[in-house]
């Protein structure tokens, strides 16, 4: 719900719970990492407003840590879901403005993308800096709660025009950009995937590649 009732939070994700346990389902995906913000405890980013509607500011529950213990007990698993690329969406200036944000701290790393309402920043995986750093982000979750699982969203470039120029002409070696790009996305998961499995080996990754390959007649989207 959207409150800063502490209490009220807690209780409304126990609901949450118990009603997925009754469904007989046997996984959570939780999402921990949105705008560039988190919903953990880490070193690299800055905690979300959303718990107590400052940023930086806990208060006084680790609410990733409430729905570890929570979901284990009634016997889920809980995977942790976040936004990848993509790391500030046009809301919550103040997270944009905190000096932990990534685009605050680096610049240089993000492009910016015009939405229909507003803009939204990513960062370009083509920079080496950055894949290490999202990897050294995800792997103190990884060392630091007890998830069995990480979901990738915005594991992606977004649709174009892409503001990677630089980064192409210093890294792309004359390769087919579109395949560079590729290769960007898949060196990543593909170090990550190794680091985090050295961390626990019995993590799940997961990754929610946009759109589907082919439209059918009960089956249409985003093609």
């Amino acid at each position: 719900p959207p409150t800063f009732n502490e209490e009220e939070q807690m209780r409304s994700l126990l609901e949450i719970l118990d009603d997925i346990e009754s469904k007989n389902l046997n996984t959570v995906y939780f999402q921990v990492r949105s705008n560039g913000s988190t919903l953990f405890k880490s070193s690299h980013e800055p905690f979300s407003p959303y718990i107590t509607g400052h940023v930086d500011v806990m208060g006084d529950y680790d609410p990733l840590e409430f729905a570890i213990t929570e979901a284990h007990k009634r016997g889920l698993e809980i995977h942790a879901w976040i936004n990848t690329m993509r790391c500030f969406n046009t809301s919550d200036i103040s997270i944009l403005e905190h000096t932990k944000h990534v685009a605050s701290k680096h610049p240089y790393w993000v492009y910016r993308k015009e939405e229909a309402e507003g803009y939204s920043l990513w960062v370009n995986p083509g920079l080496p800096e950055v894949r290490k750093y999202l990897v050294e982000v995800i792997d103190e979750l990884v060392n630091n709660y007890d998830i069995d699982g990480v979901q990738l969203d915005f594991i992606r470039y977004p649709q174009v025009p892409i503001d990677d120029e630089d980064s192409y002409n210093i890294y792309g070696h004359g390769k087919d950009i579109d395949n560079w790009r590729r290769e960007n996305i898949s060196s990543f998961i593909a170090v990550l995937s190794e680091k985090i499995k050295k961390t626990k080996p019995t993590i799940k990754l997961g990754v929610t590649p946009i759109g589907i390959y082919q439209n059918l007649v009960e089956a249409r989207g985003l093609q």
